[in-house]
């Protein structure tokens, strides 16, 4: 056997082991991102879970009730937000008059009160009077602290309003980093809110149109953070649940609990190296048995 028949052989051998480690190795990374996304997703919808029925049991108060009738203290519906929140452990409870204005709040004595701040421009607001519950991820903008709203609509006498509760979510991102846990959550737009990769936040999957970056415009959910200005995460449209990037490859699920989807992802790089290695092994292997072979004929 020749040298240069030897060498043609030992390249196809390693061609062909490169694409079946690849193979390989993509499948089990895929099972591996499948893990973490379930098991991500349970533990974001575990912590809105947790709170999602607070707004409508706070909202069953007397106190609350009088104040947005107008025939009780607002200062009595204050210091009971305040007393819920101190217990349930939200960031903030809050309520809102039909007018979108909020009337009493859990914060009321402390700077970046919510109360007299008006929020009719927000989709919780507006969602919950017209439907009876609303949902919403943005950044706030009295206290400039992001946060997930859930809302409720109160009905008392003829007066109608708006129970919210807003959960900060970070601590999830905190966990994640302190894990290595390579894992993003993204609003029902696509816009990323929360990633273990601080360069990710507030970077949308994919170009968004102009009537979704209009309406998150209009309704302020994440300003002064240049979205529209930065590139899209993913370098083509996902496939599935598979999706890719800029040296990673990533699995994608829904979030039912939100609307949103949790991303989880891997570096390319570990996958190509270990497939790099199966591949030259493979050509040493069939330049040893070349050599083998041609001893013998020898």
């Amino acid at each position: 056997m020749t040298v240069a028949r030897s060498i043609v052989l030992a390249s196809l051998a390693a061609a062909s082991i490169w694409f079946v480690a690849q193979a390989i190795q993509t499948g089990t990374a895929r099972r591996e991102l499948d893990q973490t996304l379930l098991l991500t997703t349970r533990a974001v919808e575990a912590e809105i879970d947790r709170l999602r029925a607070l707004p409508g049991v706070a909202a069953e108060d007397a106190r609350i009730r009088s104040a947005l009738s107008g025939t009780g203290s607002l200062h009595e519906a204050n210091r009971y937000l305040e007393s819920i929140a101190d217990h349930a452990g939200p960031d903030e409870l809050f309520l809102i008059d039909a007018s979108g204005e909020t009337i009493a709040a859990s914060n009321w004595n402390r700077p970046g009160s919510f109360v007299g701040q008006n929020y009719a421009f927000r989709p919780y607001f507006q969602d919950a009077l017209e439907t009876g519950t609303g949902q919403f991820y943005a950044i706030g903008v009295t206290t400039g602290v992001p946060g997930y709203f859930l809302s409720t609509r109160v009905d008392a006498k003829d007066t109608v309003g708006v129970m919210v509760v807003k959960l900060d979510l970070r601590p999830l991102q905190e966990t994640w980093r302190a894990a290595k846990a390579d894992v993003a959550l993204a609003d029902e737009y696509g816009v990323v809110f929360l990633s273990a990769r601080p360069e990710w936040q507030y970077r949308p999957l994919v170009d968004l149109p102009p009537d979704v970056l209009t309406h998150l415009v209009t309704t302020r959910a994440y300003e002064q953070v240049g979205l529209g200005e930065t590139a899209p995460l993913l370098s083509a449209p996902a496939k599935g649940a598979d999706a890719r990037g800029d040296g990673w490859m990533a699995r994608i699920g829904p979030v039912p609990a939100t609307g949103g989807q949790v991303l989880a992802v891997r570096s390319l790089r570990g996958l190509q190296l270990v497939a790099l290695e199966w591949a030259a092994l493979a050509a040493l292997a069939t330049l040893a048995i070349a050599a083998a072979v041609k001893s013998v004929d020898q």
